[in-house]
């Protein structure tokens, strides 16, 4: 009971300190092309791997802007402990189309309105039905301050899948340059702390956090060899926290390089049955790779 309440809590705690990057819709300020691909790997346990891709474009206002965002993410997990008892066919390939609209208003100075709505669809694209759309959004407001110690705080109220499963959640998201060369960021998934060794090199200690749900469908069971039964899974929920370093370089030529590499210290992938039972699998610690670019299209 005190480790499923401990890890209830820590998902908690991490999303309420957590926020900076899935907020990305309303604080894109460029045109820009963003691919990634991930790795999270160890041989005795299981396997994941992402490649994801996406555009923003963004429209200014009078008093405001829109942000217009689409994107695709194709995960797969390939599960390799040993003793393994079910079946992971249908569990691979499962893929994430994204669309998104942002909407900031100026109300002072200062503060902003932000309001985003973000639907995605998640899906192995068999038996893919609406149970498959999830209808993602944000509202809240952002205070911004300028100078050598320019900063952003975001506070709203989401319904987003930062953890998997999507919920309505509390977002609060702050950034601070502290000087010239030394910035910070609290919020979901990310934290960081950022240290530009010159223009075009940034370093970053980082926490950041992977996570996907999907309402599978096909021939998916675990087998039961105590009871000699098949069950159905009906959803899968995958989530991993990760510390680690990240090395940014910023080209002159309008694009963005970045590579991470760190260490998943915390787990889980969740199988949930019609009956709406819940089958934890302990996963082992692993070391996570990441490696993308981000092009700046620049149609100004």
């Amino acid at each position: 009971m005190f480790a499923a309440n401990f890890a209830i809590m820590l998902k908690w705690v991490t999303a309420l300190v957590l926020f900076y990057t899935c907020a990305g819709y309303t604080q894109e300020t460029t045109n820009a092309l963003d691919y990634n691909y991930t790795s999270l790997y160890n041989a005795a346990s299981a396997s994941l791997s992402s490649h994801t891709a996406g555009i923003t474009l963004k429209q200014d206002l009078t008093k405001g802007s829109l942000t217009y965002t689409a994107g695709v993410a194709a995960w797969n997990i390939d599960y390799k402990m040993t003793g393994n008892d079910f079946n992971t066919a249908n569990l691979e390939n499962i893929t994430i189309v994204k669309l998104g609209i942002a909407y900031r208003y100026k109300l002072d100075d200062d503060w902003d309105g932000i309001a985003e709505f973000t639907p995605q669809f998640t899906s192995n694209f068999k038996n893919s039905s609406l149970k498959d759309l999830y209808p993602g959004f944000m509202v809240g407001l952002r205070q911004t301050t300028t100078g050598e110690k320019a900063s952003e705080l975001t506070i709203a109220l989401g319904y987003k899948g930062y953890f998997g499963k999507f919920m309505l959640m509390p977002i609060i998201n702050y950034h601070q340059r502290v000087n010239k060369k030394l910035s910070y960021t609290l919020g979901i998934p990310t934290i960081d702390l950022a240290y530009a060794i010159t223009n075009t090199h940034v370093l970053k200690a980082v926490v950041f956090a992977d996570a996907f749900y999907s309402k599978t469908g096909g021939a998916n069971y675990i087998y039961d060899a105590g009871q000699d039964t098949n069950i159905t899974i009906s959803g899968l929920e995958m989530v991993n926290v990760t510390a680690g370093l990240e090395y940014n370089y910023l080209s002159q030529a309008n694009w963005t390089g970045s590579i991470k590499a760190g260490y998943s210290f915390y787990n889980t992938l969740k199988l949930e049955t019609p009956g709406g039972t819940n089958i934890n699998k302990d996963l082992n610690n692993n070391i996570y790779i990441s490696a993308g670019f981000k092009y700046n299209l620049n149609f100004k």
